[in-house]
């Protein structure tokens, strides 16, 4: 503190008045801080005052603020987990009275009319359950995810199905600055609300495209920042060219960029592949070029080109499949394969031209036939200049032989568009092949310019200006899938659907109950159902769609241990022979032994026929008839050894696909250094064992199936349409067309009927779809159409009615002919499926045909066919008597007799609701077996159950030691605010009174000094 001095001797009265003001200014000031600090409890008012202590105030202040809120987040988070918990805590009572009347259902004891009052009670228990899950807590529903706001969980069209509508991310919350805490548990977690995903096995591996973004390449990671460098050696000298690629967005910004550059010694074309780039070289180019990287830089090999390697004008350089993710934007056409395409580059600008093929792949093949009509890869693309041809009227032509369109074109007055127009035009009206010709991006200067410029040539001369190549793969079927869901069968089509996203959206319909979206590796779809207390499949809608996408849930590949809910398909093992010949020859050392591969009397009776050979050589030849079971071998009598034969029959195609020939051990010792001479055996001893189901044919014929060694179900309808007794192939078996199941098509025809019998103690039948749990046979499902046809219509009495005696195909496209000859007679052509009627013009009538089939067509005809008088044009009966003429007519219409089995492979959503509903229905079924493995389902849900409970507390423990943690922080927080913004009231209080004396004391010296006069000097 500070107090007015004393004057000093020959000091002016101003000076001293002056120096008493200015003390007592300082001292009020001081006085007044003081004052302000008590009054704020601050030490300073403005950050100016204390510029390092306000900085780290406000820093600590603002961590406060946050920390405070931090503390909010986890009290109301704690307050919502708790309130999670105590709803969780119900279940486990109504879970554990679920499980106590499974067992009691279980148990042999249990009279029909029991199990049906036990579900009841569990029916009771799923409302209850279903209730607490849409339990609202603070207006925000628990178990929503993090859709709060919407109901979770809802019944579906009957009171056995649940849906649930909330998602399944959760919500967070901020627990402390730089810590998410999950403040929810969802459905799915809870509940197993979703089912697992039905993962598509089939890589969607799109092509790429100009606009094909860098970040979406080398499966989503990219490609970096940076440049990629050129190195251009011509005769023994190293020209080096670094590319900035740093502002590349999209492949066509990186052939852009490559193509413009300034470097004036190597031009370079780059193009795409189907899957990646390609770098070429003009035709007069000299020298050769590698592609490095800059530095330490991964650009080059992120793009996929080859570093080091040479590429010339003759040689381009083709880089690697660039892997590009899927996308929502993703178009349809292109990730089951690419369009041949080519890019036509002319001097100038504005006139570069795109030609892209319309379908992808190789060519294009007739569908009946199966031969190419066009061919779309190494298509050439020539261009002939004519100064008779006007600008406007340039055309386009195809030659099949040299694999060229030719586009006709004017010298110097074509423009591009003009040359796009006329390869539009003849690609639509099928005189070239299927391709789309359009503008190239790289060298149009604007939009407005764009195909104007001019496409110039010397008269006469015919140039090839591009190839087409890169075509793979086959086109997306847009038939869709057949999705079976909520007791629902869904038939999706994806015929308006242009990209992966429109196809996204339609699944995502909430009618159907499903959750689709694009896997975590983005190369293809998962479809997950959200529904509970249901089977969950998904099929095909007539076409290849589920197949296309992998996403079938009962394909050739899926194992039979995985049918019937994990069950699996039982073979049943009974005892069975495989069928055998012992051919023994006099010499020793000789005697050979055939074996079946596979048991059963299908393979008794082939005769083993050893004949001399035919071939000049002498060799061996081995061959077999499989209608009439022989099995040829052409030896040299007494000259070829038993070695040698058994050689040839393990080398040669045909019987050992269904044989082993090997030497007879049983007597002892044999070399085969024995010769063979000619002569036959037959085999027998084949009995049929672990028989699983039968197959009767229209035609009567009956195979025995036993499904032994199969893995998948696509083993089971090989072992089908294999068998011996099917040589014929007039039983196909494949999937379904639509949905899934196995599908059986006979084309036989006969008295009986399709039909599946499973045998005695064998369930495989069953399990495998074909056959309904409870019954023992199946008989088709579509009985078929028979074919026909209707002749002379227009005649009046003369019509005739061809019809097919037998439901099929198998008379499709027969032709019936009536031609001039005589005598009147019929014939009928096997090979060439036509019925000839050779009748007098003028003289024969309808009844006259008809008596010809009659009499002339043998017994075997008349049983396929069946010939009548029709109707006239009034509805009436024809009586026949009107005079048939010339005329050729064909049979359609007819259709195969169907037996189609159920889904063998059924998924479900792995939830307690879909636990709790099959077990209300298993018991009002009275199914024991069902109960049982909902039982299972239940233990498994509330382990799931008591896993959320654990959850829980692991949420809530984390969160009571992070406020432990806020808490201690504060008080540090604190300490710092006392040591750089609060001031110790003691002290301040000394000070202030400290002050106050000062100023008093100063005030009683001022009053003293001026009150001086000159006889103090005296």
């Amino acid at each position: 503190m500070s107090i007015v001095p004393l004057a000093f001797n020959r000091t002016s009265v101003a000076l001293q008045t002056n120096r008493a003001y200015n003390n007592l200014s300082g001292v009020q000031a001081l006085l007044s801080r003081y004052e302000e600090q008590l009054l704020t409890d601050n030490q300073y008012r403005y950050g100016s005052d204390a510029p390092y202590n306000a900085s780290a105030t406000l820093s600590v202040q603002t961590l406060m603020e946050r920390k405070a809120q931090n503390v909010t987040n986890i009290q109301s988070t704690q307050t919502f987990l708790s309130a999670t918990d105590s709803t969780l805590s119900l279940f486990n009572a109504l879970t554990d009275d679920a499980r106590a009347m499974a067992l009691e259902a279980i148990n042999t004891t249990t009279s029909t009319t029991q199990r049906n009052a036990l579900a009841q009670t569990v029916k009771e228990t799923i409302q209850q359950i279903f209730n607490f899950g849409n339990y609202s807590f603070e207006n925000r529903y628990v178990f929503a995810g993090s859709t709060t706001s919407v109901l979770p969980f809802q019944w579906g069209t009957d009171s056995y199905t649940v849906q649930y509508n909330g998602t399944e991310s959760n919500i967070y919350s901020w627990s402390d600055t730089d810590l998410l805490s999950q403040s929810n548990v969802n459905g799915v977690d809870v509940f197993g609300a979703v089912s697992e995903p039905v993962c598509g096995k089939t890589d969607l591996n799109p092509a790429v495209y100009d606009a094909t973004f860098l970040s979406n390449l080398n499966g989503g990671k990219g490609v970096e920042k940076g440049s990629i460098c050129f190195n251009y050696i011509h005769n023994d000298q190293v020209i080096t060219f670094d590319l900035d690629l740093s502002q590349c967005v999209t492949l066509a910004d990186v052939k852009r960029t490559i193509e413009n550059n300034k470097n004036p010694y190597f031009p370079i074309k780059v193009d795409l592949t189907s899957n990646g780039l390609s770098f070429s070289l003009p035709p007069e180019t000299s020298g050769s070029i590698t592609v490095t990287e800059v530095g330490k830089g991964t650009v080059a090999r992120q793009l996929g080109i080859p570093t080091e390697t040479e590429f010339t004008s003759q040689n381009p350089l083709i880089g690697r499949d660039l892997n590009p993710v899927l996308t929502q934007t993703t178009l349809l056409e292109d990730i089951l394969g690419s369009r041949a395409c080519t890019r036509l580059v002319f001097a100038g600008s504005n006139n570069d031209i795109i030609l892209r093929a319309n379908y992808n792949g190789n060519n294009i093949l007739d569908p009946e036939t199966g031969e190419e009509l066009f061919p779309l890869n190494d298509v050439n693309i020539a261009f002939r200049a004519d100064p008779l041809i006007t600008p406007g009227t340039e055309s386009a032509e195809y030659n099949a032989e040299t694999k060229t369109v030719l586009i006709n074109i004017h010298p110097d007055n074509t423009i591009a568009n003009n040359v796009i127009r006329a390869i539009n035009d003849a690609a639509e009206a099928g005189t070239i092949p299927p391709f789309t010709a359009s503008v190239s991006g790289i060298d149009q200067q604007r939009s407005d310019l764009a195909g104007t410029g001019t496409v110039t040539l010397l008269p006469g001369i015919t140039v090839i200006e591009g190839t087409t190549a890169g075509g793979t793969g086959i086109d997306f079927d847009p038939s869709g899938i057949q999705v079976v869901n909520g007791n629902q069968t869904f038939n999706i089509s994806f015929e308006n659907c242009k990209t992966v996203g429109d196809v996204l959206e339609k699944l995502n319909d909430p009618q159907y109950g499903l959750y689709v979206s694009i896997n975590e590796n983005r190369n293809g779809i998962d479809i997950q159902s959200r529904i509970s207390g249901t089977d969950f499949c998904i099929g095909e809608n007539g076409g290849t769609t589920a197949t296309q996408f992998g996403v079938r849930t009962a394909d050739l590949d899926s194992l039979l241990t995985e049918f019937d809910f994990g069950r699996g398909v039982t073979d049943y093992e009974g005892p069975g022979i495989a069928a055998a010949a012992l051919y023994d020859n006099v010499t020793p050392n000789s005697s050979l032994i055939l074996t079946a591969r596979n048991e059963g009397k299908a393979w008794n009776d082939y005769t083993l026929n050893f004949v001399p050979t035919t071939d000049p050589q002498g060799k061996v030849i081995v061959s077999m008839d499989e209608t009439a079971k022989i099995i040829n071998i052409g030896i040299n009598p007494g000259v070829t050894t038993a070695c040698e034969v058994v050689e040839a029959f393990n080398t040669q195609p045909g019987p050992k696909q269904y044989f082993n020939l090997e030497l007879n051990t049983a007597n002892g010792t044999n070399t085969g250094e024995g010769v063979v001479y000619d002569g036959f055996e037959t085999t027998s001893g084949g009995i049929d064992g672990g028989i699983d189901f039968t197959i009767t044919r229209n035609d009567g014929t009956v195979l025995e199936i036993d499904i032994h060694g199969a893995k998948t179900l696509g083993d089971v309808l090989l072992i089908i349409n294999d068998h011996p007794d099917n040589r014929d192939g007039l039983l196909s078996v494949s999937l379904a067309k639509f949905g899934n199941g196995i599908e059986l098509t006979d084309k036989s025809f006969g008295e009986s009927v399709t039909r599946v019998d499973r045998t005695l103690l064998s369930t495989t039948a069953i399990e495998l779809g074909l056959i309904n749990m409870g019954e023992e046979y199946r008989t088709k499902t579509e009985t078929g159409v028979q074919a026909n046809t209707l002749m002379f219509p227009d005649v009046l009495n003369g019509s005739i009615l061809v019809t097919a005696k037998n439901v099929g195909t198998y008379a499709n496209d027969v032709k019936i002919e009536v031609i001039e000859g005589t005598p009147p007679n019929f014939v009928y052509d096997a090979a060439s499926k036509t019925l000839r009627f050779s009748i007098e013009s003028g003289v024969t009538t309808a009844n006259d045909l008809v008596n010809l089939f009659q009499n002339q067509a043998s017994e075997t005809v008349r049983s396929m066919f069946d010939i009548q008088n029709g109707t006239n044009s009034d509805g009436l009966p024809s009586n026949g008597s009107g005079l048939v003429t010339l005329n050729s007519v064909t049979m359609t219409g007819g259709t195969d007799s169907i037996l189609k089995g159920n889904d063998p492979n059924p998924l479900e959503t792995d939830s307690l609701f879909n636990a709790l509903i099959r077990l209300q229905v298993a018991m009002e079924k009275n199914d024991t077996r069902e109960i049982e493995r909902a039982t299972q389902l239940l233990d498994s849900s509330v382990e799931r159950l008591d896993s959320s409970r654990s959850l829980i507390g692991v949420m809530q423990n984390s969160l009571d030691n992070v406020q432990l943690r806020l808490a201690d922080e504060n008080i540090q927080y604190e300490t710092v605010l006392n040591s750089t913004l609060r001031i110790d009231l003691s002290d301040v209080s000394l000070n202030y009174m400290a002050q106050q004396l000062a100023y008093q004391a100063s005030m009683q010296v001022t009053s003293a000094m001026l009150q001086m006069s000159l006889l103090n000097y005296l």
